[in-house]
């Protein structure tokens, strides 16, 4: 219960930073949300840790959609690249 709360909450307050937007978030972008909310910024050699049994790919995949909705931004290029969540 208390994980459906965070992600209602995470949910709203990303809604209301996109001006109310409605938005479709999969787990792993909830997940990724938290995690920058928490440490800042995400660099692909975490993203094992973060989703054991998920490729390099579909994470990258997950972080493009982030970036095309505003949410994230990619700072850098290449394996050095990190994203944050944009202010």
């Amino acid at each position: 219960m208390k994980e459906r709360v965070e992600h209602v909450s995470v949910d709203a307050k990303l809604k209301e930073k996109l001006g109310g937007k409605p938005l479709l978030l999969s787990d792993r972008q909830l997940r990724i949300i938290e995690y920058l909310q928490s440490t800042g910024y995400l660099q692909n050699k975490a993203f094992a840790s973060i989703f054991p049994h998920v490729s390099e790919d579909t994470v990258l995949l997950d972080l493009k959609e982030l970036i095309k909705v505003g949410i994230v931004k990619k700072q850098g290029s290449t394996k050095g690249a990190k994203y944050v969540l944009t202010a």
